[in-house]
């Protein structure tokens, strides 16, 4: 009875395929391909103060024709001034400054939990992942609190040292202090798990050819993590690059990062078509790592297969 039900529901699946494929490419459409295809109508519109702040299009004339307006002139001016050139450039170093130093302290972090038993990785892990338990904007807060002229750090400075307090907050150090407390968990499980899967044995039977334990920590363990390396860092790196809540509340007005750039052409100057095409100018940036990444990624996974 229990395997006819079961031929029954695998014969109705097998007529409904092409239906059950077309769920996640509906899913994928409306939720990706058609707000990237109203992004790009917006960019090539022109600003208009009104409501929306946007042109149309397509226009009909007197004559009952239609006329096509396109602005390209949105992409010219975020490409060429700048304002916007020099807000690519601070976004990217905090991107790839963030990224690099937590792999530096991810990796130690990741390989030396994988060395202690079971149930104290558990209790290690649960530590890692501690921070999210409370609020994103309360922790960079936070920080500001840590970081500010009469903060904790200032106060330690001169009340045993004698040190006039430092201007520790309002500057791309900040900013990309609170990127590394941020993301650095976005680094360290996928080292975990990466590392987690390494034979201990081929580490032995380094020692047993003579192979010193540092020669065989980079000769084994970090070419066989490379997946891991890949995976954090495409992570951190891609979701830095866009980020807004940090280097608005960190950075100041020294620090103009394009999520900044953004949140002010939306909703301060209204220019909603320079704000597209300044996204699609990023987006455009984030292609490329991304292809490096599944590149890499790729290759790696051939050599470890190899």
């Amino acid at each position: 009875m229990f395997q006819k039900i079961i031929k029954k529901f695998y014969s109705i699946g097998k007529k409904w395929r092409s239906f059950w494929v077309i769920i996640p490419y509906g899913w994928f459409g409306l939720f990706l391909i058609i707000p990237l295809g109203i992004l790009m109508i917006i960019s090539i519109s022109e600003p208009q103060v009104d409501t929306p702040p946007f042109t149309p299009l397509l226009r009909y004339t007197e004559n009952y024709g239609v006329e096509i307006r396109l602005f390209f002139i949105n992409y010219y001016r975020v490409l060429s001034q700048a304002l916007y050139c020099k807000a690519y450039l601070t976004s990217l170093y905090l991107a790839f400054s963030s990224t690099v130093i937590c792999l530096f302290l991810g990796y130690p972090m990741a390989y030396v939990i994988t060395r202690f038993s079971k149930p104290w990785r558990v209790f290690w892990l649960i530590l890692v992942a501690l921070p999210f338990l409370s609020s994103f904007l309360v922790r960079m807060c936070a920080w500001t609190n840590i970081l500010s002229t009469h903060g904790f750090i200032n106060f330690l400075l001169g009340k045993y040292f004698g040190i006039a307090p430092l201007h520790c907050i309002h500057n791309p150090g900040a900013v990309l202090l609170g990127i590394v407390y941020s993301y650095l968990t976005f680094m360290i499980f996928p080292l975990y798990i990466t590392l987690e899967k390494i034979d201990p044995t081929l580490l032995e039977a380094a020692y047993t050819l003579a192979c010193r334990p540092w020669g065989a920590f980079w000769r084994i363990v970090v070419p066989l993590s490379g997946p891991g390396i890949l995976a954090g860092s495409s992570l951190v790196f891609i979701p830095a690059i866009g980020e807004y809540i940090i280097p608005e509340i960190l950075g100041g007005k020294q620090c103009i990062t394009i999520g900044r750039l953004l949140w002010y052409e939306f909703f301060v100057n209204h220019d909603w078509p320079a704000a597209c095409a300044l996204a699609f100018v990023m987006m455009g940036f984030l292609i490329i790592p991304i292809i490096v990444f599944e590149t890499l990624q790729r290759k790696v996974e051939k050599n470890l297969d190899a």
